[in-house]
Formats: structure tokens, C-alpha cells, sequence
């Protein structure tokens, strides 16, 4: 009887090593998601990578459960409105038709898959039930605020940065007031090093013209006192080595 149990055990094994293998050396790419969006934000919810929020150009919000096998329609509660119905003509890309402004940006909070942040083109927006309602969470912003990068602290949902058509600004009471913390054009990145929580690197971009500037600057006392890393160019995106964290 020993004997047969060992068998079953190594071959239980076995086939669980081989399905393993065939998922992580798939390099097929494939449709998923609601049919015709126009994707905008996506964010996988870091306590449960099975929770995935998306935000697309004009059809409010998506969510699934399952890791993406299927998508439900989020609530459109409080999503800012289109003043008129867009004007679209019978030859306009489907995804161009709905009634809501875009969604730039979706962030959730590292230990709640049901509290999430959303930034649009017209105000910020939180749902604590997991996109069953919305409600406005700008506080002292202006409510047609375009913002298009959020950032939550992973040690404390509290303290969240945001990018807007602005500059970029911070809350350390969960959006009950706001605090500018640099002017620019626009915010191109938010990035909080994974090796260094204390260490914030954001990109800013400029028309250009001098009165912005451009680049990346970057904290190590999380926000405190910033400083320029550089001015050469717009830097869309930003990664930060976990091993080393001067490998940008």
C-alpha cells in the first residue's frame, strides 16, 4: 500500500510540474476582454492577481474575477458625463461611442481587491466595493481635473500620489485634501522603487517652451525633498531594477 501511494503522489506531481511549464513558456497572444473597448488603464489587483480593472475611452469600467475568462460591467454611478452626446458618425470606430469621459488611470490598493482608484478626464473616482458604486474622491482638486497616473503607497493606502494636467499632487488622508507638490505640463510616470519604498521616481512632461520642466525627478525620503535626475527627454515609462535600483 506504501508503495502504490508513492506512485500516485509522483505522478500527481508530475502532471501538476508539466502544466506549470506549459503556462510559463506560452508566448501566444490572444483577444480577451469586453468586445470593441478601447482600453485606456489596466490594473491587476496586487493581493489577488485573479481581479483585474480596466477603463476604456468612453464605456466606463470592466472588472473580472477569474483572470479574465469572463468581464462584468462596473457601475457608471457618478462617472463624470459626456455635456452632449458624442458625435459620432455610421463611419466612426465603434469603441469612439459612449456616454462617459475616458479613464486614464486605475490603481488598487495593495490589500483590498475591492477599494479602487480611478482617474479620469474629468475628476478622480473611488469604489470600496469593487466597482458596485463610485464616488468622488477629489477633495480639494478641481473636479474637471484630468488625471492620468496614480500611485499607492504599498505600506500605506493613505498616502497616494496622483498625475494631472498640472503637475502632481499627494494626500496622506486618503484624498480628503491635496497637497501640489510640483507644477508641470503633465505627468508622465509614477514609480515607487521595489527594493526602496521611500525612493519615487517621477516623469514630467513640457510643451517645450521653458515654462515646464521635462525629465524624471526622483525622492529617497518618500516625497519629502526632490531633487532632478535629468532633463533630456520625456520618459514615458519607467522601470526600476528590484536587484539594483540605479538600473533605470
Amino acid at each position: 500500500m506504501k508503495t502504490f501511494t508513492l506512485f500516485i503522489t509522483v505522478i500527481i506531481i508530475s502532471l501538476n510540474s508539466q502544466s506549470q511549464s506549459i503556462v510559463l513558456n506560452d508566448t501566444n497572444w490572444f483577444r480577451n476582454g469586453p468586445v470593441s473597448a478601447d482600453v485606456r488603464a489596466l490594473a491587476m489587483a496586487p493581493s489577488n492577481p485573479e481581479v483585474i480593472y480596466i477603463g476604456t475611452y468612453s464605456d466606463g469600467i470592466y472588472k473580472t474575477t477569474n483572470g479574465g475568462e469572463t468581464w462584468n460591467y462596473c457601475s457608471t454611478e457618478n462617472l463624470p458625463v459626456y455635456e452632449d452626446s458624442l458625435n459620432n458618425s455610421e463611419t466612426s470606430p465603434c469603441w469612439w461611442f459612449g456616454d462617459y469621459y475616458p479613464v486614464y488611470a486605475i490603481a488598487v490598493e495593495p490589500q483590498n481587491e475591492n477599494h479602487v482608484w480611478v482617474g479620469t478626464h474629468r475628476g478622480l473616482l473611488k469604489s470600496t466595493d469593487g466597482g458596485s458604486s463610485w464616488q468622488s474622491v477629489g477633495g480639494t482638486l478641481p473636479d474637471n481635473f484630468f488625471v492620468n497616473f496614480i500611485n499607492i503607497n504599498s505600506f500605506n493606502p493613505n498616502d497616494i500620489f496622483i498625475g494631472t494636467g498640472g503637475g502632481f499632487y499627494r494626500t496622506i488622508n486618503g484624498g480628503n485634501s491635496w497637497d501640489l507638490f510640483y507644477s508641470s505640463y503633465w505627468v508622465t510616470d509614477i514609480k515607487r522603487d521595489p527594493s526602496y519604498n521611500d525612493h519615487i521616481l517621477i516623469g514630467l512632461g513640457s510643451t517645450g517652451s521653458g515654462a515646464f520642466p521635462w525629465g524624471i525627478i526622483e525622492s529617497y525620503d518618500n516625497g519629502i525633498t526632490w531633487q532632478e535626475l535629468t532633463d533630456a527627454f520625456h520618459f514615458y515609462d519607467i522601470c526600476i531594477d528590484p536587484e539594483n535600483n540605479q538600473n533605470l
